[in-house]
């Protein structure tokens, strides 16, 4: 951060470490649904209805599944040194990396809406995310248009950066 920086600064923080690095358990959970499901229909096609009990098969579904969540898992412990978030009269600045570091400064006249959301694990924690949009969008192949949002997640003090905004 410049010296600039440093001397606007109104906040700035990390997120909580526990609600943070749980979210990867919930990714893990979300990869088994969406790899164990259609391997096991494509599995059930080929034996024609008889069940499988192939144990490679069965071990090569479970290597996939904790070789993706181990890597989510090792990848936000690591994201987690690394990150950092600013908040100054200016913009936001969002810090973070795994390599090397990235920083993103958005500046504060190109926010259009904050908004301040949690999940299930994040309520349990009491921390929040906070997520601002400053008009990027993006188009999947339907040509639908999805909203792009850089967040602060899983911090405590989100009341003192949303009245911030809400001057």
């Amino acid at each position: 951060m410049s010296e600039k920086e440093r001397l606007n600064l109104i906040w700035q923080g990390k997120p909580e470490f526990i609600p943070y690095i749980i979210k990867s358990v919930l990714e893990l959970l979300g990869y088994f649904v969406f790899i164990s499901i259609p391997y096991s229909l494509i599995g059930y096609f080929k034996s024609k209805g008889e069940s499988i009990n192939d144990p490679v098969y069965i071990n090569g579904i479970l290597i996939i599944i904790g070789g993706i969540g181990i890597y989510h898992f090792i990848k936000r412990l690591v994201e987690f040194k690394k990150i950092q978030y600013s908040l100054t009269y200016d913009s936001i600045v969002i810090e973070s990396g795994i390599f090397s570091s990235k920083k993103k400064i958005i500046n504060r006249d190109k926010i259009q809406f904050v908004e301040r959301n949690s999940n299930m694990i994040e309520k349990y924690f009491k921390v929040n995310t906070i997520k601002f949009y400053s008009g990027k969008e993006t188009r999947d192949n339907e040509d639908r248009v999805k909203k792009e949002f850089d967040k602060f997640e899983s911090i405590k003090d989100t009341i003192s950066i949303m009245t911030f905004f809400k001057k």
